[in-house]
């Protein structure tokens, strides 16, 4: 299974940790992808890409505004907050389940 990210992070040096640490897990069951990876605040924008590419919103120490929050939900689309340490068996299970969902 492929997945495709748009992801979010409060600073660029921890947006690296983010993906250095996804990237360690086992992907043999998961291969990311992302779209877009940087140090900002979750957009709409981040929430239109992930519509239009069937892509998650990843998110870690931010929170979007309660508008795209909105926004996301009349598009069907969740964003999620990644845990900090990443769980090592996170790969073998949907991001559903290991993801918590940013209200």
């Amino acid at each position: 299974m492929h997945t495709a990210n748009a992801a979010q992070a409060d600073a660029s040096g921890t947006m690296e940790a983010v993906k250095a640490a996804l990237a360690s897990l086992p992907q043999d069951s998961v291969v990311l992808r992302y779209l877009l990876a940087a140090a900002n605040d979750i957009t709409s924008s981040d929430v239109d890409l992930a519509a239009a590419s069937g892509a998650i919103v990843l998110g870690f120490n931010v929170e979007p505004a309660e508008a795209v929050v909105a926004d996301a939900k009349n598009r069907g689309e969740t964003c999620y907050s990644v845990p900090e340490p990443v769980p090592a068996q996170t790969c073998r299970r949907p991001p559903s389940e290991w993801l918590k969902p940013l209200l």
